[in-house]
């Protein structure tokens, strides 16, 4: 004879509530141990955040490069054109330098080798050649600088994502603990998710940081990954 069984039942509030801690568990080690670098604001990294990869420093050809965000305290140098402040239009000299500095600037600059072609935002404090404009200002003061500005130099000093650099390069770079050092002369260099301070000055683009991803191709081939 056939016996009637009861139908099955389901999973039990303490099982369900089980299954969810457990997920949330293994949810938040994926996230908290895959290397992801970064978090970002923009192109910038934030202060508290651990940042992974291998350790670089050089001097190398001027790449174009572009990056937004809170930036901090920026320092340029060059001449011609004019810098906007609010609605004043302040001209620039056509000869020697004038010296640009931005506090706690939030925006956007874009460069290369020979000039700024985009620098627009806000700042909290701007000064030209030492003096401050717009002293009594309150609250953060937009700004602009003509495009094609003549760029001498400039400098960064707050860490920021570069997310890949990929050009013709010449220079010099030190890698990792060990100081492995590199030459390279007209190499194609590939670079992913670099993280640097900025700086421009005498013809040479100087980076401090961590690296994820670096390629050398031509004379030499080299590849890191970390």
């Amino acid at each position: 004879m056939f016996q009637d069984h009861a139908p099955r039942k389901g999973f039990t509030k303490r099982t369900w509530i089980f299954l969810l801690v457990f997920t949330i568990i293994i949810v938040t080690l994926f996230y908290t141990s895959v290397p992801s670098l970064f978090t970002l604001t923009g192109n910038v990294i934030s202060e508290n955040t651990t940042i992974l990869g291998t350790e670089i420093a050089g001097s190398l050809t001027i790449p174009e490069i572009s990056i937004k965000g809170e930036l901090g305290d920026i320092e340029i140098q060059g001449n011609s054109g004019f810098l906007y402040v609010e609605s004043q239009k302040m001209p620039l000299s056509n000869f020697g330098f004038d010296k640009i500095v931005l506090r706690s600037f939030d925006g956007k600059i874009e460069f290369n080798e020979n000039n700024i072609s985009l620098l627009k935002g806000k700042a909290k404090q701007v000064f030209l050649n030492g003096i401050s404009l717009m002293p009594d200002f309150q609250g953060y003061i937009d700004v602009y600088l003509e495009p094609d500005f003549e760029l001498n130099s400039i400098k960064i000093d707050k860490n920021v994502l570069i997310k890949n650099l990929d050009y013709i390069a010449s220079g010099e770079i030190t890698l990792g603990d060990n100081k492995i050092s590199l030459n390279i002369d007209n190499e194609n260099l590939f670079i992913e998710d670099l993280v640097t301070t900025i700086k421009i000055e005498s013809n040479a683009f100087y980076i401090n940081g961590k690296v994820r991803i670096l390629k050398i191709t031509g004379d030499q081939e080299i590849s890191i990954l970390s």
